[in-house]
């Protein structure tokens, strides 16, 4: 399976299908391996896309899913936003590899 660049589409809904299918590895090593100049085509895609209600970034109350990013910092750009609904709160924070233990980060 292929999923694209951003630079090589013109709307973020092309690259929709190709994520769903890709396993979630796959998806993971997609974003890892994205330069700077795709995660800025990626950035102004999802600008242009649909909004995302809060329960896309959670299932049910307390329980914690994480949530794996990649920014285009020279350095320690890969981090994961861990995301719990407590008490009808969305509740996150951040984690990095070179954190330690996966339970350390910065809160938000």
């Amino acid at each position: 399976m292929t999923i694209p660049s951003p630079i090589d589409v013109v709307a973020l809904a092309a690259l929709a299908a190709p994520l769903d299918e890709a396993t979630h590895e796959q998806r993971i090593a997609w974003i890892r391996g994205l330069n700077r100049k795709e995660l800025s085509a990626l950035y102004d895609l999802a600008e242009g896309g649909p909004a995302l209600g809060v329960s896309h970034f959670h299932a049910g109350p307390d329980e914690v899913i994480i949530h794996h990013g990649q920014n285009s910092l020279p350095a320690f750009n890969q981090f994961q936003k861990r995301v719990v609904s407590n008490g009808g709160d969305l509740q996150g924070y951040n984690t990095r590899p070179w954190a330690g233990s996966p339970d350390r980060g910065t809160s938000l």
